[in-house]
């Protein structure tokens, strides 16, 4: 759990009079259970705490069977509140909603809701939206809309980061107004691809992030492992005389450069990332060159500042299935 997401439930827990002994929020990671001792001028003992990125049907039955369960979540949807206050299980959510029952302490608050950050900036406490791996969660939630309806460690497979950094990055998707935990559905879609790509040149594209090469670029791309390409070279149906390949390669990049005699050395035209993703709906296995996922297209057409490209990387925006339905 991400400091300031700690500190948060910490605030709303000190709030109602409750500090947690020998319990780190900090490590606690989504999905997951840890002992902790709960203190209040009440009442006071041992506790399992949880932290539980989506509240479902099936939260109940999961933790029910632990002694005094006290599940932390970002938010709480009505129905799901009913459900673990009729099965005795205490919870507290972000906004302050809580019911936590114990030993003669009841404390019951609802109806309260969590603040909604302008989308330009700030986020709880100044989280960044749009840090590296935030940004991979971001990406691989624009290119595969459903994986918000997916369980969390599907999204955190198809972003390439763990589910703590999946559970985090939807809480701050809540918090900027773009994901829907309820009904777990993306809002605003057109504009959170708009605000991510104007990110990416500085955090998921930043050229440091890149292997920088010189290559004869009419020669075919001959892959060592699969290889992903984007910008200018994904629209080559768009586009007429290619200056450049941008390429996410799964395999070494050394090795790839040697298949393709490219050298580190004059006008680097050729830049090569690493593939952080993992298609959730697999791949052709009889293909070895792949066109890189539609957002992350989109967003390297605009990073390279070239007028034609810019365009390109519109006319992909409007026409691209995935990114059309946002």
């Amino acid at each position: 759990m991400e400091r300031e997401v700690a500190e948060e439930f910490r605030s709303r827990l000190d709030e109602y009079g409750i500090t947690l002994d020998s319990a780190s929020l900090e490590t606690l990671e989504a999905e997951s259970a840890r002992a902790g001792y709960l203190v209040h001028r009440v009442a006071q003992g041992p506790i399992t705490l949880f932290s539980i990125p989506r509240v479902t049907p099936g939260t109940v039955a999961r933790v029910a069977g632990y002694r005094h369960p006290l599940v932390l979540a970002h938010r709480i949807g009505t129905a799901a509140m009913e459900s673990l206050r009729q099965a005795g299980i205490s919870f507290i959510d972000r906004a302050g909603n809580a019911h936590i029952e114990m030993d003669g302490l009841l404390i019951d608050v609802r109806g309260r809701r969590q603040q909604s950050p302008s989308p330009v900036g700030g986020g709880v406490k100044g989280a960044n939206l749009f840090s590296v791996k935030r940004s991979q969660v971001v990406m691989a939630l624009l290119a595969w809309p459903w994986l918000a309806k997916a369980p969390i460690r599907a999204l955190a497979e198809a972003a390439g980061v763990s589910v703590g950094q999946a559970y985090e990055t939807t809480a701050v998707l809540a918090d900027y107004g773009y994901l829907d935990l309820e009904s777990r559905r993306i809002l605003r879609g057109r504009l959170l691809l708009d605000s991510w790509a104007a990110a990416y040149p500085t955090a998921l594209g930043a050229p440091s992030r890149f292997a920088g090469f010189h290559g004869d670029l009419r020669r075919p791309l001959e892959p060592v492992d699969l290889v992903y390409v984007s910008g200018e070279s994904a629209a080559t149906d768009r586009l007429r005389g290619i200056q450049s390949l941008t390429a996410y390669a799964t395999g070494d990049r050394t090795r790839l450069a040697l298949a393709n005699r490219w050298v580190a050395t004059g006008d680097r035209n050729v830049h090569v990332g690493r593939v952080f993703w993992r298609n959730p709906e697999g791949e052709p296995p009889s293909l070895r060159v792949l066109p890189a996922p539609a957002p992350l297209i989109y967003a390297d057409l605009l990073a390279s500042g070239d007028p034609r490209q810019r365009e390109v990387a519109l006319e992909i925006r409007e026409a691209a299935d995935g990114l059309r339905q946002l």
